[in-house]
């Protein structure tokens, strides 16, 4: 009788030893699923990042070659035979028989200004109004580089 006592006992300790065993791995089963499902979702989130990331890319392509396009041609009608500057971004007046387009005139201001002009030095230089300059610039750091 006491070795079917001491068998009993035994099995019951293994039982709940056991039992504690089982119970310990489910936690920690739990946990792991737990940052599996949120790293899942993070790889998830880098994916839509990546292709976000993509399009901008494409669309920042396409406005650099069509930038870079619209350089060539300005360079092609700022350049004249037997000129010794063939800057284009030079602040030299370029004598023309016509009015300036406001695209010439915001090129114009735009580069006076990342020379280190201020407004006012750029209207007097360009014969603009401050306020006119002003605009300008204000209106080009407002504008998305990818537009």
């Amino acid at each position: 009788m006491n070795t079917e006592i001491i068998i009993s006992i035994a099995a019951s300790v293994l039982g709940t030893m056991s039992l504690a065993f089982s119970w310990y791995c489910f936690s920690i089963y739990r946990g792991q699923r737990s940052y599996i499902e949120v790293s899942s979702e993070r790889i998830a989130e880098l994916k839509n990042s990546l292709e976000t990331n993509n399009e901008i890319l494409e669309i920042n392509k396409t406005y650099m070659s069509d930038q870079a396009r619209r350089i060539a041609w300005l360079e092609t009608r700022v350049r004249r035979p037997g000129s010794k500057n063939t800057d284009v971004l030079s602040a030299q007046v370029i004598e023309r028989d016509s009015k300036p387009t406001i695209t010439e005139k915001r090129h114009r201001v735009l580069t006076l200004a990342s020379q280190g002009m201020d407004i006012e030095s750029i209207s007097s230089t360009t014969g603009m109004m401050p306020g006119e300059v002003e605009l300008i610039l204000n209106l080009n750091r407002q504008s998305p580089a990818y537009i």
